[in-house]
């Protein structure tokens, strides 16, 4: 299963975290999105993060692999 997710920065709503997760052979599974404020886009990434891992718990997959474009993310993740 993979997870994608990705922090972008809307002036007019705040912050926003969007996502989807794909399995291997069903493409497409579900797709997400929040709403933050008053938070930094490292955060903003990790909430992203977050929320993907709690929706591959939802649907019971034990491996995931998680695509991002933020290294500070991984690197957080990481240490």
């Amino acid at each position: 299963m993979q997870l994608r997710t990705d922090g972008l920065v809307k002036i007019d709503l705040g912050y926003v975290v969007a996502g989807n997760l794909e399995g291997q052979s069903w493409g497409w599974i579900i797709g997400f999105n929040q709403q933050l404020r008053n938070c930094s886009i490292l955060k903003a990434e990790l909430w992203g993060i977050l929320d993907g891992l709690i929706l591959v718990q939802e649907k019971q997959r034990n491996k995931v692999l998680i695509q991002t474009d933020s290294l500070k993310a991984i690197e957080a993740i990481q240490d």
